[in-house]
């Protein structure tokens, strides 16, 4: 994605925002500003066993499952998100 959008010169963070979906050791070691995605590694996984379980049961439900998390913006990005947590209700 990142060379697509160095190739249609856009300018990173101004024309296009980089997310991450790993954690902050990712944003670390890029020599870009990236947000990140912040999940609670423990949801994550209760979670992602609950429906390994249903699909082990017979059920084929294509329906999505939701998790907390939060996007965590780079702080040398100027603010653009209201920092709610994402896919809560």
């Amino acid at each position: 994605a990142l060379d697509a959008a160095l190739a249609l010169g856009l300018k990173i963070p101004d024309d296009l925002r980089l997310v991450s979906i790993r954690n902050r050791c990712s944003t670390i070691t890029s020599p870009l500003p990236l947000s990140w995605v912040e999940t609670q590694t423990e949801e994550y996984a209760r979670t992602f066993l609950a429906r390994l379980m249903k699909i082990e049961a017979g059920d084929t439900d294509p329906s999505l499952d939701t998790i907390p998390c939060k996007l965590v913006e780079d702080p040398g990005l100027p603010a653009v998100f209201d920092g709610k947590l994402l896919g809560a209700s």
